[in-house]
């Protein structure tokens, strides 16, 4: 049996986590977010600058389907999943992203659980910029490695809800992890301005990958910490 501990971070305890109260327009979609970390858990929990909770689950992932993103993926295989699910106001960005999907989309929808990055508000817009045209591949990959955003474990099929099993709760006091993010935050959004200017000019965009003027072995596997 391969049990694997996971935790949840929110403003209230959840006991019984099901599919359909997942938001729709998250990064793979609508299931339930968690993390192997009770630290990044905590800040999750108090991401809003209030007092949360940390939910504690085992799961039994005998009998599951696992997609571990960096096992043999790369990083617009996740940005295409990414582009699929979350919603995009910049026309240049929506057109962009439609081509992503259209040739890095992997069938990620038949596993029961997803392991790989998770796009936060900085991380996100990182993802913006790329569609955007406004920053490289290059600046893309080396951008999800900044301040500490972590990877997330995403449950989505009813197979892998029946496998949950709540063990316990913590209270979460947003003084000790508030600063936490808000530190995290700033320090990701100062080195990727760094970034941007180092990789400027040396840097492949997506114009260039669109008119096939790349090989497609250098784009960036992924790395999750």
């Amino acid at each position: 049996m391969s049990i694997l501990t996971i935790y949840h971070g929110s403003n209230k305890e959840i006991m019984k986590p099901s599919k359909n109260k997942g938001k729709k327009h998250n990064d793979y979609g609508q299931g339930f977010y968690c993390t192997k970390f009770k630290s990044l858990a905590a800040q999750w929990a108090c991401r809003f600058g209030e007092d949360g909770i940390i939910s504690e689950y085992e799961i039994n992932t005998t009998e599951l389907d696992i997609l571990v993103l960096d096992e043999k993926y790369n990083i617009l295989n996740w940005l295409a999943i990414l582009s699929g699910n979350r919603e995009f106001s910049n026309s240049t960005a929506i057109n962009n992203a439609k081509f992503i999907i259209d040739n890095y989309i992997i069938d990620y929808k038949k596993y029961d659980i997803i392991i790989g990055y998770r796009a936060d508000d900085a991380y996100y817009r990182f993802a913006r910029e790329f569609l955007s045209g406004v920053i490289g591949l290059q600046t893309l990959d080396e951008a999800m490695y900044l301040g500490e955003q972590g990877l997330q474990v995403f449950i989505q099929s009813e197979r892998a809800f029946s496998e949950i099993y709540f063990l316990k709760s913590y209270e979460v006091d947003q003084e000790e992890y508030y600063l936490k993010i808000e530190n995290n935050v700033e320090k990701a959004n100062l080195q990727y301005e760094e970034l941007k200017k180092e990789n400027e000019l040396k840097d492949i965009y997506l114009r260039e990958i669109k008119g096939g003027e790349i090989n497609e072995n250098i784009i960036p596997k992924i790395k999750i910490k």
